[in-house]
């Protein structure tokens, strides 16, 4: 989904987000989302934008090809909430697990929420709920918890800290998730944390 202009209040947000199969109102991080009744299958996730001292990204490498979309793409590391969890308490897990990362609740800010609907996500599913949360950190080898076979079922088969003129620089086939995530980091990067969270 391409990035929306406009930046959106908490309040705002509310009435943006649609009902998500995998959590409840008893279970969504503050600020709790008004959710509307929405036939679509969405899986919900939360992803950490890892970001040290000289604001390097730390990104996954999916590699795809043989899978649903038939893509390499570098994202986020972060995956699906678990029943009863929360957005936050789901960062703080993934991190634990896909890069040995340990971070408090209080590490973790909100910055980005995104709706993906793709006939092409996942088999079983309509589309995505995305949650973003910066997470500032000392650079560090990406190492985490889940064996090495839970996370070559994910696709990933390597982890990098890029510069924002690496990312730039990047021409495909790979790709970066979120779409156009570039541009949406350098006006993350420019712009003061209380215009956050918004939807892109």
């Amino acid at each position: 989904m391409p990035a929306m202009s406009g930046k959106h209040s908490a309040s705002v947000l509310c009435s943006l987000v649609p009902m998500c199969v995998s959590c409840t109102e008893s279970s969504i991080w503050p600020p709790r989302y008004a959710h509307a009744m929405s036939p679509l299958r969405l899986r919900h996730t939360a992803r950490a934008l890892l970001l040290d001292a000289d604001n390097r990204l730390l990104l996954a490498r999916h590699d795809l090809t043989s899978r649903h979309i038939g893509e390499v793409i570098w994202a986020p590391p972060g995956g699906g909430l678990e029943v009863g969890e929360t957005p936050v308490e789901a960062v703080v897990r993934e991190l634990i697990e896909e890069v040995g990362y340990r971070a408090s609740a209080d590490e973790v800010r909100h910055v980005w929420h995104q709706e993906v609907v793709s006939p092409t996500y996942a088999k079983g599913w309509d589309g995505a709920i995305h949650d973003y949360f910066v997470v500032r950190c000392d650079a560090f080898m990406a190492k985490g918890d889940s064996a090495g076979h839970l996370l070559a079922g994910e696709g990933i088969t390597e982890f990098k800290w890029w510069t924002l003129t690496e990312m730039d620089g990047m021409a495909g086939p790979e790709e970066f998730r979120p779409r156009h995530l570039p541009a949406l980091l350098r006006e993350l990067l420019g712009e003061p944390a209380g215009r956050y969270p918004v939807e892109i």
